[in-house]
């Protein structure tokens, strides 16, 4: 439930209370509760958003590494792209933006080279690896110098 800031972590204890260390006070609301424990209620519900979100995980990963661009491993709604060879990723963050699609936040230390993209719909993740391949094709030019 990223949307609304819920998640959880599960780990060894000495690990989550030194995770524990970042964690902001007050930072759930009663809204993201209560959608939480609604959420809990539906296990069925829980399967098909997982299934679908992997659909759109693994149908936009595989769009970056047609075009040679790898993806870490991600069972999450967002992966890291590795989109340096050509760009920076704050230059592929605008150059998507400039097309209307928008491409999450830098990741220090990692915002030189790769980017964090967030999945959406299958829909929108069709539309947005579209853009995604204008910006990172490269531009081809004639004899003359001109782009075609």
């Amino acid at each position: 439930m990223a949307g609304v800031r819920i998640g959880y972590a599960m780990g060894d204890a000495a690990t989550i209370k030194k995770m524990s260390a970042w964690r902001m006070p007050y930072n759930v609301n009663t809204f993201g509760v209560a959608a939480a424990v609604a959420s809990l209620k539906d296990p069925q519900h829980i399967k098909e958003e997982s299934a679908r979100n992997k659909a759109v995980r693994d149908f936009t990963i595989k769009a970056f590494a047609d075009l040679g661009y790898p993806s870490t491993d991600s069972q999450t709604n967002f992966i890291f792209t590795e989109i340096g060879k050509t760009m920076t990723a704050a230059q592929f963050r605008d150059a998507c933006a400039a097309k209307g699609v928008m491409v999450g936040r830098d990741f220090p230390p990692m915002e030189k080279q790769w980017a964090r993209i967030s999945l959406g719909t299958m829909e929108e993740m069709q539309k947005a690896t579209d853009v995604f391949r204008s910006v990172l094709k490269p531009s081809t030019t004639t004899s003359s110098g001109k782009g075609r």
